[in-house]
């Protein structure tokens, strides 16, 4: 058996029967075109690729292969990102997946990769035998209370009105993401780095959704306050709030904004990866109950390859809540 890059007749292949479990609401149509013009996008020519296992020159299975660089620390790492792996049916239950994920290995262990990350949608114990480690999986939860009072926006906090920027999340967004995100990853402890290619690659695959597909798709918002060098990117479902990324080295004021907005449309549930919930420590009073919780789905992981990060290893994961952010999700 071989790992090779997918011809467009074998990718179309597993598009085809992946359909019915990765369609998040498109058409197949708008599932098939979603996923080609990603491989198409700038940041994809050089850092994503579809993979495909092959035996006799016969489709197995195959998966997406992503090039991130992870800092931590002072050291930048290469790592291997896997996602939408993918078994054909035929080919089930014949030990298929555990070849594929070998072989990939391999593939990062003569490309020189520091490490592999995924985020599992299964249960961890099957990638435990390959090595891989839970390093993240949970959401952090915010019952709000449903009174106009009980919020008031620090008033020690100046800002701008012309700094503040409430929109849509959109290409023109990452003028304003990009600069903040990479001067906060400088003082975070851990950080995915982004270009602005990578940016335009996800904000791509978002709105994507959003307007095609057939289920109720939230738009990513964003509040950006220029002057603080702070934003939060968050979608509103009916009474719910997902934020899906704070940064900044002052983001209280846009956390007063967004809490009022919440109350004044009586938004009563928040999620958000366990990264963000370190923002909310001061907003207690706010909250009837806030807890973390264990994710069922994103579950964040790591198979450590080379010598220096196996080492850094420990003070990993030993990152409480650990920083990784829900837009680097694979």
């Amino acid at each position: 058996m071989s790992l090779a890059l997918a011809s467009q007749l074998q990718f179309n292949t597993i598009l085809n029967e992946s359909y019915e479990i990765w369609h998040s609401g498109l058409s197949i149509r708008h599932y098939f075109s979603l996923n080609q013009r990603l491989l198409n996008l700038n940041w994809a020519k050089t850092n994503y690729q579809f993979l495909v296992l092959l035996h006799k020159n016969q489709i197995l299975g195959g998966l997406k292969f992503y090039q991130l660089h992870l800092r931590y620390n002072n050291f930048v790492y290469k790592l291997a990102g896997l996602g939408a792996i993918y078994i054909l049916k035929k080919y089930r239950n014949l030990g298929y997946s555990s070849e594929l994920i070998n072989q990939v290995i391999q593939l990062c262990r003569k490309q020189n990769y520091d490490g592999i990350i995924l985020f599992s949608d299964l249960k961890p114990e099957f990638y435990n035998k390959f090595g891989f480690e839970v390093l993240a999986y949970q959401d952090f939860n915010f019952f709000l209370k449903l009174v106009n009072n009980d919020w008031e926006i620090n008033s020690s906090i100046q800002i701008n009105e012309n700094s503040y920027i409430a929109a849509d999340l959109k290409q023109k967004s990452i003028a304003w993401l990009s600069p903040i995100y990479n001067e906060c990853n400088k003082l975070n402890p851990l950080g995915i780095l982004r270009n602005e290619n990578y940016w335009s690659f996800k904000i791509f695959k978002e709105n994507y959704l959003s307007r095609f597909s057939q289920i109720k798709w939230p738009k990513v918002q964003t509040l950006i306050d220029v002057d603080n060098e702070a934003y939060i990117l968050y979608e509103i479902n009916n009474s719910n709030l997902r934020i899906l990324e704070i940064q900044g080295k002052n983001p209280d004021y846009l956390l007063n904004s967004l809490m009022n907005n919440c109350v004044q449309q009586s938004i009563t549930d928040l999620k958000m990866f366990e990264a963000n919930g370190q923002y909310f420590t001061n907003l207690q009073n706010l909250a009837k109950k806030s807890f973390y919780s264990p994710r069922n789905w994103g579950i964040f992981m790591l198979l450590a390859l080379s010598p220096d990060l196996k080492n850094s290893f420990t003070g990993l994961s030993q990152l409480l809540p650990f920083p990784i952010q829900e837009l680097d999700y694979l």
